[in-house]
């Protein structure tokens, strides 16, 4: 979600009988704006893809009932919906089942599921710590050959993570430590039921040889 901000000083001056008066009046207007560029790409992804789901699932439906290819309604969707089909054409030995003057178009339904499973491959936002984030890079590669999905990580200090969905920016995965999970959970922020806990973190301390030696030396 993206903030726009105006800061705005408005200074007005009225005469008195002893002189000169100012007024100073100082206001501030928040504007909300609507989701950002990835999401609203994202919302139009998933409308175009409804829509193609749509027309397939009309074609099988009208296919089955013998519906009358002269009707111009029907002729409109056989023929929208061929340029969707096509591409799964003889994946199958057999395209169409005959019975009756019905017809289960065979194709259109293979379409109709290789749609679906292209529509709901989806890019995966990541808030992640930065030795998680090694972990993701990692395996990170596999997963999407194997999925389709795409992870887009983000790789920070948890605190500044936190703050970016405090300020509501949209995310799939967060990363961050209990108590600041404690606080969004009651905050609202975040569902309780979805916290998982992963891995168990220390924090080492590092001293280098050649400070220890100076140190020793000035002794």
């Amino acid at each position: 979600m993206s903030i726009d901000q105006v800061d705005r000083t408005v200074v007005t001056q009225e005469a008195t009988p002893t002189g000169q008066a100012t007024v100073r009046t100082q206001s501030r207007s928040v504007t909300r704006g609507g989701p950002e560029g990835r999401e609203q790409a994202r919302r139009i992804l998933v409308l175009i893809f409804g829509l193609i789901q749509i027309i397939i699932g009309a074609r099988i439906v009208l296919l089955l009932l013998d519906a009358r290819e002269a009707n111009g309604l029907v002729s409109g969707i056989l023929s929208v919906s061929n340029l969707f089909v096509a591409p799964f054409e003889g994946i199958l030995r057999t395209d169409a089942l005959h019975a009756a003057g019905s017809i289960l178009d065979v194709t259109a339904i293979v379409a109709f599921v290789g749609w679906t499973a292209i529509a709901h491959a989806a890019e995966i936002k990541i808030f992640s710590t930065r030795a998680i984030t090694t972990v993701l890079d990692a395996v990170g590669p596999e997963f999407e050959r194997t999925t389709g999905h795409t992870l887009n990580i983000n790789s920070d200090v948890a605190i500044n993570l936190v703050r970016r969905v405090e300020a509501g920016e949209p995310f799939d995965f967060l990363v961050a430590s209990p108590s600041q999970m404690d606080g969004l959970i009651a905050k609202g922020t975040i569902v309780a039921e979805t916290r998982t806990n992963l891995v168990r973190s220390g924090i080492g301390v590092q001293v280098m040889l050649l400070v220890a030696a100076i140190v020793a030396v000035a002794k």
